[in-house]
């Protein structure tokens, strides 16, 4: 498989991988384009340490400099009306160029389990790196995945999309479905769990009647697994009773919804998983694989991010 080198560079404060936050929060000027609103999960847990005085924000109408109101309040002084494409088109004239800087290239996941093992969550996520092809479209949904899956090693000219703003669970479904609508050369890959699937499963009806072929990984574990993370249980061999989910036999959910011609296998090993999604690459219509992760798998987030979250130090409001 072809591996793209331009590789996904994301700043996430202390959660940046090596070699990102200290060129960030080192650099003589930050230019935010289009107002990128710094919370808690784009800044690691509120660990972002960005300068405001070395930051200009572009809206879309008009230019900040100093400290835009996600950092702590309006900035030295505004500039406007101006229009941001006027602004990129003058920037991309004059502004002088440099070299883009060099990091440590990342390396795919590692192949994890044996073939006859239960599935786990490095298993699932080693899988997926494997699966994608180049200009797949990857979506994620706001679960426990999307604190892993943005360290994927994309393949050439993939996309990869998640909704990690308002942590939206649910925002998947449609948005895979707009995805396949938008662009139907390109084959859409949904990772999505249990709890948020259940909000807006409904979409899945809609895929049908319009005829879209995404690929969707619905990971099975019968809880709200964002929220155990988050609330943590001092029993840690239960989970809250209001994060528990009704037990839908999710691979039977497309046929009861009028979808003709999918693949919807159940899979529960890790040759399971490798065969059916060998077979979701090659079948024309789209694919709905139920992954149920083994015993005790009920969070994928790595303990150093669960760590970041609880230590967060929220600033306060205006």
């Amino acid at each position: 498989m072809r591996l793209s080198l331009k590789l996904q560079r994301k700043y996430d404060g202390a959660a940046s991988k090596p070699g990102i936050r200290e060129f960030v929060e080192g650099a003589d000027l930050v230019l935010n384009l289009g107002g990128v609103i710094f919370g808690d999960i784009n800044t690691g847990g509120y660990s972002g340490r960005l300068d405001p005085s070395r930051m200009i924000t572009v809206w879309p109408d008009y230019v900040e400099l100093g400290a835009a109101v996600e950092l702590g309040g309006r900035g030295n002084k505004t500039f406007g009306p101006v229009r941001m494409k006027d602004i990129l088109v003058a920037l991309a004239k004059q502004a002088p160029k440099f070299k883009t800087p060099a990091f440590s290239r990342p390396t795919p996941f590692p192949k994890s389990g044996a073939a006859g093992d239960l599935i786990t969550y490095p298993s699932l996520y080693s899988g997926i790196q494997q699966f994608l092809e180049p200009r797949d479209i990857l979506l994620v949904d706001g679960s426990t995945a999307a604190a892993i899956l943005p360290n994927l090693l994309m393949p050439e000219d993939a996309l990869y999309h998640d909704q990690m703003l308002w942590g939206c669970i649910g925002w998947g479904t449609p948005a895979a479905f707009g995805a396949a609508m938008a662009d139907p050369s390109r084959r859409v890959i949904l990772v999505q769990g249990d709890g948020g699937h259940q909000l807006t499963a409904n979409q899945i009806g809609t895929m049908g009647w319009h005829g879209v072929n995404p690929i969707i990984l619905l990971v099975n574990n019968g809880i709200f697994g964002v929220e155990e993370v988050l609330q943590p249980n001092t029993d840690t061999e239960k989970t809250k009773k209001y994060d528990e989910l009704a037990p839908w036999q999710y691979h039977k959910l497309p046929e009861a919804m009028g979808c003709r011609d999918w693949f919807c296998p159940r899979v529960e090993t890790n040759a399971e998983l490798d065969s059916a999604l060998k077979q979701a690459r090659k079948h024309p219509g789209a694919s709905y694989i139920e992954v149920v992760p083994g015993p005790k798998m009920a969070s994928s987030a790595p303990p150093a991010t669960i760590e970041r979250i609880y230590q967060a130090i929220i600033p306060p409001a205006e």
